[in-house]
This record gives C-alpha cells, structure tokens and sequence, in this order.
C-alpha cells in the first residue's frame, strides 16, 4: 500500500530519488487512487454530524456493514471489515473491534469497497541485499580498517623501555621494598 501511495503522490519516477520519500497525511483521493492501483473500486459516504467511531460502528448498515471500509478519523484512517479492526497503532495486526482503541474519534468521512478490479502494476523499490549495503560505506570501512592497521603497528612497535636514569622499586628476598635502578632492556 506504501509503494501504491508514493506512485499517486510523486509518479513512477519516486525509484530514482535517492531516498524512500516518507508517507505522511494522506488524503482521501491518494487514497481512492491508491485501491485503484491495487484492484479496488468503492464510493465515498460523508458523515457531516461526525459521530465517534463506536457510534458510527453500531450505525452502520448495508454495503458499509457487509463490505470493508477505510474509515477516516480525526488523526488517521483505519480499516474496517466486519466486526475486525485494522490500523496504525495496532502495528497492522487486525484485532476485534471492541478491542480496538481510539473509539471515541471522530470519523470525518467512509470510503466503502464494492468490487474488484484488474489491478495496475506499482513501482516498487527492491530491497538491498546486505552485501551491497556494506559496499555503501566503504569510504568509512576504509578509515576503521586503517586505524586499527595503524593501532596494530603502533602498539607493536611500542615496547616497554626505560631510561637508565630511571628508579624502581625492587623486592628484595621477602623483607620488603628498596629501591633499585633500572636496568636498560
């Protein structure tokens, strides 16, 4: 549905931006246009008295009852299909109506599915395989690889020296600590 939004919204030619534009306020004709592109033709119902997405669900009857709806709230839509509820806050996992939260919105506006057409083909984006994903980055995987090739070197050229002038603490047979100097090593 995503994909179907964005050809309403930019045309076919959203493949060459160079990111996935994001999908926010749609509105009621993307998303006409957008069944229509995935094979679905219905009408839109008004509701000027705006009732609470309970009362409108307890009202309802005929082809809204029988058949699925996309329901426009104050903030969303959702979809509606009998006694079963889908939307963006159950995650797109349908559930029960009665359990469905947000029931005291207002519903502005119902668009009601009656049939089925021949669906129209949606540009899509395939996904990146990981491998080509790595390759993206390869200018900041150089810069790690050689940092720790540098690390390597340097800790490996680094050895523990001190200077003659240098004095230590030595334990001498078990008494105690004196001090002694450094041997150069």
């Amino acid at each position: 549905m995503s994909d179907a939004i964005r050809q309403v919204r930019y045309g076919a030619g959203w493949l060459d931006f160079s990111y996935t534009p994001p999908i926010k306020m749609t509105r009621n004709g993307e998303i006409q246009q957008a069944l229509r592109l995935l094979g679905y033709s219905g009408y839109w119902r008004l509701l000027p008295d705006r009732p609470t997405l309970a009362a409108y669900l307890d009202a309802r009857t005929g082809a809204e009852r029988d058949h699925p709806c996309v329901v426009f709230l104050s903030t969303h839509c959702v979809a509606v299909s009998g006694h079963v509820f889908c939307d963006v806050f159950s995650r797109g996992v349908v559930i029960d109506i009665d359990d469905a939260n947000g029931r005291r919105k207002r519903v502005n506006r119902v668009f009601v599915l009656t049939k089925r057409i021949a669906p129209s083909p949606i540009a899509t984006r395939q996904p990146v395989p990981n491998a080509a994903k790595a390759g993206a980055n390869s200018k900041v995987d150089g810069f790690f690889v050689w940092r720790s090739r540098l690390r390597r070197e340097h800790s490996a050229s680094r050895s523990p020296r001190m200077r003659s002038s240098s004095s230590i603490l030595v334990k001498a047979a078990g008494i105690g600590w004196e001090a002694g100097r450094a041997s150069r090593t």
